[in-house]
């Protein structure tokens, strides 16, 4: 089993994100709730969640697949909290057991390539995915994601080239 990867690889993602409104249309699929995109050397399928609550920045859910690197199914949560919180966070896919996530800097992360490839698979098959975020106060949100769509968009994320 793969160990957990190094955080700055997986906080790549955010030049994705702050690049996606330089990605040229053909670039992008959006399949439900979901919406695949390619930027440079990589892709990733993200979505939001379903109802709005207080949050202090961005929440969203990300796939991305480096091929370049290798790397699959890399999934990264990230929370609305601030970067300097200090919360928990884990997930869980059509109600079954939840998945802890590695919290950094407000962006929750799987353990393990293993995980990551069990979750996506699961993910594929459900319909909801729900990830609960638990403050330091033991005050806790939940945010649901709908997994319309998904199965199609990392089709287009997983041949990405």
């Amino acid at each position: 089993m793969k160990t957990f990867r190094t955080f700055k690889n997986s906080l790549h993602l955010a030049a994705a994100l702050g690049a996606l409104s330089a990605v040229p249309a053909g670039a992008a699929v959006i399949n439900s709730a979901w919406e695949g995109h390619k930027v440079e050397d990589y892709c990733y399928a993200i979505s939001f969640p379903t109802a709005e609550r207080p949050s202090y920045g961005d929440r969203y859910l990300t796939v991305t697949e480096r091929p370049d690197q290798k790397i699959r199914n890399e999934i990264a949560v990230v929370s609305g909290y601030g970067r300097d919180a200090s919360v928990e966070g884990s997930m869980s896919i059509d109600g079954g057991l939840p998945i802890k996530l590695l919290v950094y800097e407000g962006t929750g992360f799987l353990k393990s390539t293993d995980l990551e490839a069990q979750a996506v698979a699961q993910m594929r098959r459900g319909r909801s995915l729900e990830v609960k975020w638990t403050a330091e106060n033991g005050s806790y949100v939940v945010d649901t994601y709908s997994l319309m769509g998904f199965t199609a968009t990392s089709g287009y994320v997983k041949n990405c080239k």
